[in-house]
């Protein structure tokens, strides 16, 4: 990326200091520099396309969402009981898809951090859902495409973003995210579900035109 880029990257090291060393405490080094990134990829898209929302939660949300994705099967389902969390029959086939919403839950008890959009964001940043708030969105797009994502779509992502805009990077990189998770296991509900609103908001805009 450009100095931009590793501008920011530093501003948040130091400022989130707190936040980072955090981290240590349930993830490993590669994929704390994945959370790194993920912040600082969804904050330099918020500066750079001058979209109108609250950075502090932009940042926080990138930081922290994957916070239990290195979580065994039994701690996540043990958790996710012990948080009163809902489990569905998609969710115990599939058990590491309760990581973000383990996340979201484990931060408010441990960090105190209690914010919706932030709660909503890192709940729902592996599927996305119908409705997600900007906070949200910003998330899944950058946990998808930020810099050291190495597949071909996450370049095409951050190329879309760059020459079209926020919107058609998140929708492509949402279907492109749903054809790779395909490869992996059946297709969640939400998924398809946020997709679908993606696609009925690109239609009343293409229709607004």
């Amino acid at each position: 990326m450009n100095t931009e880029f590793t501008k920011i990257r530093n501003e948040i090291e130091i400022n989130y200091s707190y936040y980072l060393d955090y981290l240590n405490t349930y993830l490993s080094k590669e994929k704390i520099a994945h959370c790194i990134s993920t912040s600082t990829y969804a904050l330099y898209m918020v500066r750079t396309k001058e979209m109108k929302v609250n950075e502090h939660k932009v940042i926080l949300s990138g930081i922290l969402h994957d916070l239990c994705r290195e979580w065994k099967t039994d701690d996540i389902i043990n958790k996710a009981k012990e948080f009163n969390i809902e489990i569905n029959e998609y969710e115990r086939k599939y058990p590491v898809l309760l990581h973000g919403p383990l996340a979201a839950n484990l931060i408010a008890k441990e960090l105190n951090i209690s914010d919706m959009d932030i709660y909503e964001a890192i709940y729902w940043h592996t599927t996305g859902k119908a409705n997600l708030g900007l906070v949200g969105q910003i998330l899944y797009l950058s946990d998808f495409s930020e810099p050291l994502r190495k597949y071909s779509q996450a370049e095409k992502s951050r190329e879309i973003l760059m020459h079209y805009g926020f919107f058609d990077a998140l929708f492509y990189s949402a279907n492109e995210r749903y054809k790779l998770s395909l490869k992996k296991r059946e297709p969640s509900p939400y998924s398809l579900e946020f997709i679908n609103w993606l696609k009925n908001k690109r239609d009343l805009l293409v229709n607004a035109e």
